[in-house]
C-alpha cells in the first residue's frame, strides 16, 4: 500500500477497526507528503526545510553551540557542522568564538538569514495550511490531542528505556 492509500483505506467501514500498523502506516505517509509541500514551498523561496530548521533554532534561541543545535534539531553533530558549514558559505550564519569557552564556537543568525528565513515562513504556511484546510477547527483539534497523547507515550517510552 503506497502513502497516498494507506491514509484513505486504513479504518474503511468494510475493513474494521485498522490496526496499530495501519495507522502508522497512514502517518508516515501524510508527514511525507507535508513535508514534501513545506520544503518545495520554502526551497522556492531560497532555503530547504531542514535548512530552515537550523535557521529558525539559531534565530530563535539566539548565538547557540553547535552541540545545542544539534541537540534541539534531535540529529548528530556531524550533520550540524555539515549544515552550519553551507550555511555560513551561503551568508545566512556566522561562526563566533564563545567567549566562556575558547575551543567552543557560537553560531549567529546573519540579516541575511533572517531575511531568507521571513521569505521562507509565509509559503511554508500556505502549503501546511492547504492540507489542513480540509479540516474543520473541531477536528485540527481534535488531530492535535490525537497526536500529542501518542506524542507522550512514545516520549515516555523512550524515557523508559534511556532514550528519552
Amino acid at each position: 500500500m503506497d502513502e497516498s492509500t494507506a491514509a484513505t483505506d486504513a479504518g474503511t467501514p468494510d475493513a474494521g477497526p485498522p490496526e496499530p500498523g495501519d495507522v502508522a502506516d497512514a502517518f508516515f505517509g501524510t508527514a511525507k507528503l507535508l513535508r514534501r509541500r513545506a520544503n518545495e514551498s520554502m526551497r522556492a523561496a531560497g532555503v530547504t526545510l531542514s535548512r530552515g530548521k537550523l535557521l529558525k533554532v539559531v534565530a530563535h534561541r539566539g548565538p547557540c553551540r553547535m552541540g545545542g543545535i544539534a541537540e534541539r534539531l534531535g540529529i548528530g553533530p556531524r550533520s550540524v557542522t555539515e549544515a552550519v558549514d553551507a550555511l555560513e558559505r551561503d551568508g545566512l550564519v556566522t561562526r563566533t568564538p564563545d567567549p566562556a569557552d575558547r575551543r567552543a564556537v557560537l553560531v549567529s543568525i546573519t540579516d541575511r538569514g533572517a531575511e531568507v528565513l521571513r521569505a521562507a515562513e509565509e509559503p511554508r504556511r500556505e502549503a501546511v495550511r492547504g492540507m489542513f484546510s480540509t479540516l474543520t477547527p473541531d477536528e485540527r483539534a481534535e488531530l492535535l490531542r490525537l497526536l500529542g497523547k501518542v506524542r507522550s507515550a512514545a516520549a515516555g517510552e523512550d524515557e523508559c528505556c534511556g532514550r528519552g
